[in-house]
């Protein structure tokens, strides 16, 4: 009898080995699934970014341009009247500065990225790489996680 409820014993419940090793693959396997979300996310978030600054904001530009003659004067509500986002990918907002007959300089905060380093960095890289846009010249200043994008609009 003593030998029977011994085996019983031991056949019932998980060891506690067991139990840390499927508590540790199921931590593994949702770090890998949020990392996964979070690079998936910054993607688009890029594309959208990317989209924003060389489609969107030009078009508000030349917009307002052609209804008022000049750049002079044009302030973040017209721009955002075009139906342009006030906030950036993650929430962030961004300015309007430095304002000329046909230039201006958006300001574009990413520091509610998840890496603004790394994003704004991406950012910077991915618009280098166009050709034929409004935009004249860009910088990215990794201390304040800001693009300064400068459009200049025929």
């Amino acid at each position: 009898m003593n030998e029977a409820s011994t085996r019983t014993r031991r056949q019932t419940g998980f060891t506690l080995p067991e139990i840390l090793a499927v508590i540790v693959l199921i931590g593994i396997l949702m770090t890998t699934i949020a990392t996964g979300f979070g690079s998936a996310e910054n993607e688009l978030a890029l594309a959208s970014s990317k989209d924003t600054l060389l489609n969107e904001i030009p078009a508000a530009l030349i917009s307002y341009r052609a209804k008022k003659g000049s750049l002079t004067g044009i302030a973040k509500t017209d721009i955002t009247g075009a139906g342009v986002s006030s906030e950036g990918p993650f929430g962030d907002s961004w300015s309007v500065g430095t304002v000329t007959a046909r230039t201006v300089i958006i300001s574009w905060v990413v520091t509610g990225a998840a890496s603004a380093d790394t994003f704004g960095a991406d950012l910077k890289s991915s618009l280098e790489l166009v050709d034929g846009s409004a935009i004249s010249t860009h910088s990215y200043d990794a201390t304040s996680d800001t693009l300064s994008v400068t459009y200049r609009v025929p």
